[in-house]
């Protein structure tokens, strides 16, 4: 079911509308999962008008998003160009987003031995 348009705010009832600050990433090396603390700088922004905003590598020549639901899930899209209906090519990153605690920890989806950033909200 697509959830374009309605679904601001996430599960724990924060908006996801605003700035965030990128403040942890996670992977796995091949045996364990690390997490590091990132002490730049580094954020992403959503805007209402679903424009989309970083500093942080890899994401920095995104501009949109669009968030769906996939089987009682939020996942979020992200995208260089505005997502047209029926353009699946042009769909750069999916992540599954989840909280814990104060911390939305975006899961990229592709990752098989898993793989995510923290962000946390400052606006």
């Amino acid at each position: 079911m697509g959830c374009d348009d309605c679904c601001s705010e996430l599960q724990n009832g924060q908006e996801l509308i605003g700035r965030w600050e990128v403040v942890e990433v996670g992977y796995s090396p091949g045996s364990g999962y690390v997490t590091e603390k990132i002490e730049q700088s580094k954020f992403i922004e959503f805007g209402a008008d679903h424009h989309f905003q970083s500093n942080y590598e890899g994401l920095d020549d995104i501009h949109y998003f669009r968030i769906v639901e996939d089987a009682d899930n939020l996942v979020l899209e992200l995208f260089p160009t505005k997502p047209q209906e029926n353009n699946p090519d042009q769909l750069a990153y999916k992540y599954e987003m989840a909280f814990e605690e104060d911390l939305l920890k975006l899961m990229y989806a592709y990752c098989i031995e898993g793989c995510h950033i923290g962000i946390r909200k400052v606006e």
